[in-house]
């Protein structure tokens, strides 16, 4: 068994097709140590809204940013579902 549920997208060339948008914070640990991986998110990620690095933020982006994580949030929801 993996981690993956069988309903998401097949993943066969590597590139998996739901809809994302990454947000983290410049000084939360696992987004500095996952820098080279998000370089990589546009190409590996046929269906990425973006990845999106707050400037003096650390892991806790909606309570630090809370303003720029809901308008990036809505921009990208927005996209998804137009209302």
């Amino acid at each position: 068994m993996t981690g993956i549920p069988a309903t998401w997208p097949p993943c066969g060339d590597n590139r998996c097709g739901f809809l994302r948008c990454s947000i983290g914070g410049d000084k939360d640990g696992p987004t500095v140590w996952g820098t080279s991986a998000i370089a990589r998110f546009p190409r590996d990620a046929a269906a990425s809204q973006g990845s999106h690095i707050l400037e003096n933020c650390g892991h806790w982006i909606q309570q630090e940013k809370s303003d720029e994580v809901n308008g990036l949030l809505m921009d990208f929801l927005a996209e998804v579902r137009p209302i």
